[in-house]
């Protein structure tokens, strides 16, 4: 009997203790305090307590949320800094920097404080350069393309494979403090690169080695050939055989591998470098992309809590856009060019989804992705207006060159706008936004010398001209391929081509979007007289000029311009082997800003 009313007396139980799974006495001691949560009266003041401390809690992850999205905004100190506008800027451009990692606190001095200096053939770097040099790349260049890991296992694992040690001093040394080191290290890298002994290894720092000099060092050297195609692809076949494709069944591909979330994570990275590499590096020579479209390409894409970095994941979807638009427009099984016919519902559809990335994810761009993706939103552009299979108007114009010449010059004009407003970083941007930079100079004087009536000239001519001070701006070594890409465009500048019909039609069809490239050389080949093997190299640019000579035999020959020598050495096939010396033409181009 006494049990039962021990029991009518309880009451409900509190609030916190029934969420403890407590045994609450409350109702027995009403209305003196509960003995485990010191509640009183009809007030528990341990659960208003935990209700002020959860409110409080989420105050401050709410506010750790809004800090951390302003920090994604306006980036880390040290990524304002570097992509500040100079000053006289017309326009202050705030551009996120998302930085997932930062490595400047990261004491790199300490860590490598037991370094012995390194040789490779003749050269010898000390210790004190290599962690210069190490420092170097993790602040200015791991950001814009992290496919390593932090620098402790970095260095461990390049010291035990030298092409990507090698690798990564070649890329940090690519400035003026380091232009000697630079130049000395191309060719002993290039062979150390190549040798059988280490592209038979089937490593996953050899495919980063082979990755880092498509992004930056790839034709930089006078007397380096471009092979940034040829690395991506033996990165690519590797990758493929070495199971990188496939990240969680590494063991079909390798007996016995056991790699934790970690190295998988790398391998993943890797395999998406390779693709974003093989687009990148196929555009621009013209040819189809190699590497596949897969279940890991298509993942990363998709996945909203994907665990690559954000940079690349960013770089992925404007390769991922650019290679449907290549494949579909310039590689068509249907046309024996490649180009398809009666695109214009196709370039539609593209420009839509052009549209729609950059309404979506423009704002989380750096300048460095903002400027790969206008070069190829401006892929499309080329394709619609130098596109052979289009309608004309009675006056003989393509009627589509109307509709996109407009779209077409605001994204050449702005894409240049863009890197000359950060030119303070783009020394350390990778190759891919140099080329697009070119490939949209090379675009507007085309568009100036077809003298179409929608054309601004006055914007035109002002926008290439600051083309040729970035450009400019970013040579290294003498004679570079960039020295060459400003002498060319000051000599068209000033010199422009003579294109038939309306202005647009190519003599170079098959090389996708980068014919306008390839067409320019060809005209400027011809221009100079060098698909004549029967003359004289003289003879070639003499025949080019207004001026004229006497030939030892009498006659009068015309002669080219003294401030700007050609030293022709070889089969002009390459855009970086347009011209192997261009003497120091470097007086920019004087534009008519009427």
């Amino acid at each position: 009997m006494e049990k039962v009313q021990k029991t009518r007396n309880k009451g409900p139980a509190c609030t916190q203790c029934r969420q403890l799974k407590l045994k609450c006495d409350s109702a027995q001691t009403f209305p003196a305090p509960c003995t485990r949560c010191t509640r009183t009266g009809s007030k528990c003041l341990i659960d208003s307590h935990f209700r002020r401390e959860k409110r409080q809690e989420r105050i401050e992850r709410l506010e750790e949320q809004l800090l951390e999205a302003k920090q994604k905004l306006e980036g880390t100190p040290r990524a304002r800094e570097a992509s500040a506008p100079s000053i006289g800027s017309p326009e202050v451009r705030h551009r996120p920097s998302i930085v997932e990692e930062d490595f400047s606190t990261f004491d790199f001095a300490q860590f490598f404080e037991d370094l012995q200096p390194t040789t490779l053939d003749d050269i010898t770097i000390q210790p004190q350069t290599i962690v210069e040099l190490f420092e170097r790349y993790y602040l200015y260049h791991h950001s814009r393309f992290p496919i390593l890991s932090s620098p402790s296992i970095t260095f461990r694992s390049s010291r035990k494979w030298p092409p990507l040690f090698w690798s990564i001093i070649l890329v940090s040394a690519k400035c003026r403090q380091h232009v000697a080191l630079y130049s000395k290290l191309s060719q002993p890298l290039k062979r150390l690169v190549l040798s059988p002994e280490y592209l038979s290894s089937q490593s996953l720092e050899m495919i980063q080695a082979l990755l880092l000099l498509c992004t930056w060092a790839g034709g930089d050297d006078r007397s380096w050939t471009d092979l940034s195609w040829t690395y991506s692809g033996i990165a690519t076949h590797a990758a493929l055989q070495m199971g990188l494709h496939r990240p969680e069944y590494a063991n079909d591909f390798i007996y016995g591998s056991k790699f934790d979330d970690e190295i998988i994570l790398s391998r993943r990275k890797a395999w998406i470098a390779c693709f974003i590499e093989n687009e990148m590096a196929s555009r621009r020579i013209g040819v189809p992309c190699t590497a596949p479209i897969d279940h890991t390409i298509l993942e990363a894409l998709s996945s909203p809590a994907s665990t690559i970095p954000v940079k690349l994941k960013q770089q992925l979807q404007i390769a991922y856009l650019s290679y449907r638009t290549n494949t579909t427009l310039g590689n068509s099984d249907l046309s024996p060019a490649g180009v398809l016919q009666s695109s214009i519902s196709a370039i539609h559809m593209f420009e839509k989804e052009f549209s729609l990335m950059e309404s979506t994810s423009g704002l989380l761009w750096s300048p460095h992705e903002e400027v790969l993706f206008l070069g190829s939103k401006l892929n499309l552009y080329i394709y619609a207006i130098t596109s052979s299979n289009v309608s004309s108007t009675q006056n003989g114009r393509h009627s589509n060159v109307d509709e996109f010449i407009g779209p077409a010059l605001a994204t050449g004009l702005k894409l240049i706008d863009v890197a000359n407003n950060a030119e303070r970083e783009i020394s350390s941007w990778s190759v891919h936004t140099k080329e697009s930079l070119i490939a949209a100079t090379f675009f507007l004087l085309m568009l100036r010398d077809s003298e179409h009536p929608l054309v601004d000239l006055a914007a035109t001519r002002k926008a290439i001209g600051q083309a040729w001070n970035t450009l400019h701006a970013c040579i290294i070594t003498e004679h570079d391929y960039l020295s060459r890409t400003c002498t060319t465009i000051s000599y068209l500048s000033q010199h422009p081509l003579k294109r038939e019909g309306n202005g647009f039609a190519l003599k170079t069809k098959s090389r996708m979007a980068s014919s306008i490239m390839w067409d320019t050389i060809r005209r400027l080949k011809e221009h100079f007289g060098l698909e004549k093997p029967a003359q004289s190299l003289s003879e070639r640019l003499a025949a080019a000029s207004g001026q004229t000579q006497t030939t030892p035999n009498g006659t009068e020959m015309q002669i080219f311009p003294d401030n700007l020598s050609f030293d022709y050495g070889g089969d002009l096939i390459d855009w970086d082997s347009l011209f192997t010396e261009l003497g120091d033409f470097y007086v920019p181009p004087q534009f008519d800003e009427s």
